[in-house]
């Protein structure tokens, strides 16, 4: 085998057999990497708007803060369904008549974000309040998830 000949098949890349789901998994990977980077369209747009939001609970209900900082009130859906609240809505941004555009980092468009109740609530005293940006959905938990307090008595 001559020098030119040992160079090329050194540099050749190794072509290795890869199981079908883990080439699925690293085309994913790979896809979600260029989305991050902004290379291509998807969850991480500029399109797409992803509220991030907060869970809590006291002793007789579950709160949740949404930041929906630009969104309607009008365009946001609130719905409890089988443990699981479900927020859905839009946020608009109207484009501006300019020349040129250098930067857009400010999200737009749908958004739905569901998120599993940690107690069963009473669905039907559900209440939604948008204040300053903010969504705040106070959810009363049931009966049997407050549970009952039991009084300790001295004999």
């Amino acid at each position: 085998m001559t020098a030119a000949a040992t160079k090329q098949t050194a540099a050749a890349p190794r072509r290795t057999w890869v199981p079908q789901p883990l080439q699925t998994l690293r085309e994913e990977i790979d896809s979600l990497y260029n989305q991050a980077l902004g290379e291509a369209e998807g969850w991480l747009s500029p399109r797409m708007f992803f509220p991030t939001l907060d869970v809590h609970e006291t002793d007789d209900a579950i709160l949740v803060e949404v930041d929906l900082p630009g969104v309607r009130p009008n365009d946001v859906n609130v719905h409890v369904n089988e443990h699981v609240l479900t927020i859905r809505g839009e946020r608009s941004i109207a484009p501006r008549e300019t020349k040129v555009t250098h930067k857009l980092e400010r999200r737009r468009g749908t958004f739905s974000r569901s998120v599993p109740l940690p107690s069963p609530v009473q669905e039907d005293k559900v209440m939604a309040e948008y204040r300053d940006g903010v969504l705040t959905v106070t959810l009363p938990k049931t009966a049997e998830a407050r549970g009952r307090k039991v009084p300790v008595q001295a004999t």
